[in-house]
């Protein structure tokens, strides 16, 4: 995971911050079934935007280190991107390849969590933190028994647990 995010803090206790993420992820697959037999690669990228807003305080404990503790709120939409190939020697794939997932254009959700910012000599910062994010689509209709077979739409609805650590850089004005 690698995220890049830039914010200020207003007062010393509200602040915001926009964040942009980046992860890779293998597919998982059954290696006994035949159907994956003329995969050579298969996973998505994930790219995420959001906002936070948090509330801050902030402690001067020694001349060269401050330490934050905050909580913040946010949300995020996150897109995905399949990377999928098949092996050299396959000249047309299966119809088991072209009809396996299908992402939506992207998914929406919230995050919560907290964390504690150590401030070094004004500038430098250690981040931890820690929350729950959701990402998912909105379910409005019901699969039809009848339908012919087609990709199977991902990511109904699902919550992730993280926890970082980030180097930051620290300025006022």
């Amino acid at each position: 995971l690698f995220t890049v995010y830039a914010g200020g803090t207003w007062y010393g206790f509200i602040g915001a911050e926009l964040f942009l993420r980046y992860s890779q992820h293998d597919m998982k697959i059954d290696e006994r079934d035949t159907v994956y037999k003329e995969l050579d690669y298969w996973y998505f990228n994930r790219y995420e935007i959001g906002l936070n807003i948090h509330l801050s305080r902030l402690y001067h404990t020694t001349a060269f280190m401050d330490i934050s503790p905050y909580a913040f709120i946010g949300f995020n939409y996150s897109f995905f991107v399949e990377k999928i190939g098949t092996k050299s020697g396959v000249k047309e794939p299966s119809d088991d390849y072209k009809t396996r997932i299908s992402f939506e254009s992207f998914y929406k959700g919230a995050l919560i969590g907290g964390g504690t910012r150590f401030i070094f000599l004004k500038h430098y910062g250690v981040d931890l933190r820690a929350g729950i994010v959701s990402r998912g689509r909105m379910l409005d209709t019901d699969p039809d028994p009848d339908a012919v077979a087609e990709p199977t739409k991902i990511g109904g609805s699902t919550y992730d647990c993280f926890a970082t650590i980030g180097l930051e850089y620290h300025w006022g004005l």
